[in-house]
């Protein structure tokens, strides 16, 4: 299955992910309200949303994602994985490896 990414408008992006990974618990409960108020909605206007703001157009598509969205234990899950990812990876890219690849393999990488 693809991993669709959220990516917030770069001047919060720090601001967003770090204000969700400071109060995850929070976080995680007003994820999983969205989702029971989803979940709440009639199908077809859910369906609407899907195609016409989110911009999913293959009926599959949306019923998947219907079912994603209308799920609290998915979206706790989401955002815990989400948070853990954050906390995993370093801020600060260690490129000290980089330097000892050969050139073959960085021309491959640029093409």
């Amino acid at each position: 299955m693809t991993v669709i990414r959220f990516d917030p408008y770069p001047k919060w992006k720090d601001t967003y992910l770090s204000t969700v990974a400071n109060m995850p618990q929070l976080a995680v409960r007003v994820l999983q309200t969205c989702s029971k108020f989803a979940s709440s909605l009639p199908q077809n206007m859910v369906d609407s949303y899907l195609q016409d703001i989110a911009g999913v157009s293959l009926v599959e598509d949306r019923e998947l994602a219907r079912g994603l969205l209308c799920n609290p234990e998915y979206a706790k899950n989401f955002l815990n994985l989400g948070m853990q990812e954050i906390r995993d990876i370093p801020r600060i890219h260690d490129v000290s490896t980089v330097s000892r690849c050969t050139v073959f393999f960085l021309d491959w990488l640029l093409e």
